[in-house]
């Protein structure tokens, strides 16, 4: 997983670095949406985060996103410290 910029241009940038950390809009979409099949649910989940497109993600969506992006950097953070532990 690449580094991504501290901060974001607006709030579809923001997102899109939160779905790249969970592993892309295949695996992200199939998370959120899974009653669908995972490309479907990830050419959902790209429309959702291109404001161009109608497709919106609910409160609901984006506060689960937001959530996983949280424990993926508290994840992070435990390895980092981990690593400065046994060096």
């Amino acid at each position: 997983m690449s580094q991504s910029a501290l901060f974001s241009e607006d709030i579809h940038d923001a997102l899109r670095d939160v779905v790249r950390a969970l592993g892309g809009v295949k695996d992200a979409g199939a998370r959120l949406r899974p009653e669908l099949p995972a490309d479907a649910a990830g050419h959902w989940l790209k429309d959702c985060l291109n404001p161009e497109r109608r497709h919106r993600l609910d409160p609901e969506q984006v506060l689960w996103l937001l959530r996983e992006g949280s424990a993926i950097v508290k994840r992070l953070e435990r390895l980092s410290t981990l690593r400065m532990v046994g060096t």
